[in-house]
């Protein structure tokens, strides 16, 4: 049983490491000129790295940006929960809100970045002291801190790490972001 569970291991790691995402490869331009635009939103609040981090954890750049998972109701580029959105606008929670919210965060790019950016800014307010792994897993999680949203900061925190340094806003041309 030892053996099965060792190997068992081995195999994850191996396709974790294996199955790892070449991000400048794999990434189609439309993708990258999303990224770059989620950067753009969110760089006069300096911002931009965690927009675009946060995009692409979330929604994976846009190729997933409606829920499928019923427990977990949100949506959009940023993913925001959408029972959450319609309190903070005071609206009656209710499947109509709900649908209608949803779409606005998929059509509305705008919108659903103006959403994200403020979220972020007001967990910055929070727990800005504590470091952005924190902001980023109260982004996620609110204020519970559990376990899931850390990893989720975690994750956030290396694609940050690994836009900064494959410098991806410094070669989408401006003529993709515009088509957007």
């Amino acid at each position: 049983m030892i053996k099965i569970k060792k190997t068992f291991l081995l195999f994850m790691l191996l396709f974790g490491l294996l199955g790892a995402q070449d991000y400048q490869k794999d990434l189609s331009l439309q993708q990258k000129a999303l990224m770059q635009k989620a950067y753009r939103y969110g760089v006069e609040f300096s911002l931009g790295y965690s927009m675009a981090a946060i995009m692409w954890q979330e929604s994976f750049v846009g190729k997933q940006i409606v829920p499928f998972n019923v427990d977990d109701p949100g949506g959009g580029y940023w993913h925001k929960q959408l029972n959450y959105l319609l309190m903070e606008e005071k609206r009656p929670v209710n499947s109509l809100n709900r649908n209608m919210a949803l779409e606005r965060l998929i059509t509305n790019m705008d919108y659903a970045a103006a959403i994200a950016i403020r979220d972020l800014e007001n967990w910055i307010n929070e727990f800005g002291a504590h470091g952005w792994l924190r902001v980023w897993a109260a982004y996620n999680g609110g204020y519970s801190n559990s376990l899931a949203s850390q990893q989720y900061a975690k994750e956030v925190s290396a694609k940050v790490n690994h836009l900064m340094k494959i410098k991806i806003f410094e070669t989408v041309e401006d003529s993709l972001i515009q088509k957007q």
